[in-house]
């Protein structure tokens, strides 16, 4: 009778702690709204997508997504996670900027962090956060890295294209301090390679892409930096059609146009995964700040470069070596990308 009732108590008390665990478990409910590329990108999307999706998967966080396929569609698609009573959305780019602050006045007890855009804060709205990269950081050694290349290939000629998705900050953040990459390389090596650029004003079109590449690859650029979305893959086929190289922008291009993947030397890479999960974490916590601005740079590991896949053993050690500097220099703050 004893051990009955000794068992009866064991299995009263486990009960009693399920309970408790159940009772004081905080489930969040998170959202994400993709741009027009959508989560299949196997780019910027896929990869804020995978962050919150790992989120999930660590912590009491149920993940939901909503992917806009029309242009009146993202604050269609904000304002259904935002009914749906979310704790937290993410929204991505400067695109959703206006729906996302919209929908914030609308919902004042939901939480908002648009990625890869900053609002003024604080902001009159008081439940958005942002997300944003230090791209400059990573744009400055790939354009030291560019114009070398160009130059063992062109030394007579040298020159890079730049191709801009949009004529704001967000894009010129990466092609203008990969033009000063440019300019410090001619700069320590006494050269003249010529850093052009052209905006496509278009982030969704690949014929544009392809368009303006081809522009820049008869003015004689010698390696492409396109930061269009998807206007980029568009310019990734031109260089490849005309036997040129390219350095990817966002994502790792070596992944995200695959079949061109031979002739990508490296890529800029904004860790948006990493930095979405941090924020979900803080979520969990109990730690995520209204009006915080995340910010992803080299010293965190926010934006960094791609390995350089095929290249590894074709660029010279000492150019290695010298891009390896330069991200020292950045993050000591001991060197300036202008921007």
């Amino acid at each position: 009778m004893k051990v009955l009732k000794l068992t009866l108590l064991c299995a009263v008390a486990l009960l009693a702690l399920i309970s408790c665990d159940n009772r004081d478990a905080r489930f969040y409910d998170v959202g994400m709204v993709s741009t027009f590329s959508g989560f299949e990108d196997l780019a910027f999307n896929y990869h804020a997508k995978m962050g919150l999706a790992a989120a999930a998967e660590d912590f009491t966080i149920d993940d939901y997504y909503r992917e806009p396929n029309v242009s009146t569609s993202y604050q269609t698609s904000i304002e259904l996670l935002a009914t749906d009573k979310m704790d937290l959305i993410f929204t991505i780019g400067f695109e959703q900027a206006a729906p996302t602050a919209t929908i914030a006045l609308e919902y004042p007890e939901t939480r908002f962090c648009i990625i890869d855009h900053q609002f003024e804060f604080p902001t009159r709205e008081g439940n958005i956060s942002s997300i944003i990269f230090h791209s400059d950081e990573a744009a400055f050694p790939l354009g030291y890295l560019a114009a070398h290349w160009a130059w063992m290939h062109d030394p007579d000629d040298a020159k890079t294209g730049a191709i801009l998705g949009k004529d704001l900050p967000v894009y010129h953040r990466m092609t203008d301090a990969f033009a000063n990459g440019v300019a410090y390389y001619n700069q320590q090596f006494d050269r003249n390679v010529e850093a052009l650029a052209l905006v496509a004003d278009e982030l969704y079109n690949e014929y544009i892409g392809e368009t303006l590449a081809d522009s820049l690859l008869t003015m004689g650029a010698d390696v492409i930096f396109p930061a269009a979305g998807e206007t980029s893959g568009g310019a990734v086929k031109a260089a490849y059609l005309q036997n040129r190289w390219i350095i990817g922008a966002e994502s790792d291009f070596y992944f995200a146009h695959q079949i061109y993947r031979e002739i990508c030397l490296s890529s800029l890479v904004k860790t948006v995964d990493d930095m979405v999960y941090k924020v979900a974490e803080d979520l969990y916590q109990g730690e995520y700040q209204d009006n915080g601005v995340h910010i992803g740079d080299l010293a965190n590991g926010g934006v960094k470069l791609a390995p350089y896949h095929d290249f590894e053993t074709v660029i010279p050690d000492s150019t290695q070596l010298q891009v390896l500097n330069i991200i020292q220099q950045i993050e000591e703050g001991s060197l300036s990308t202008g921007w």
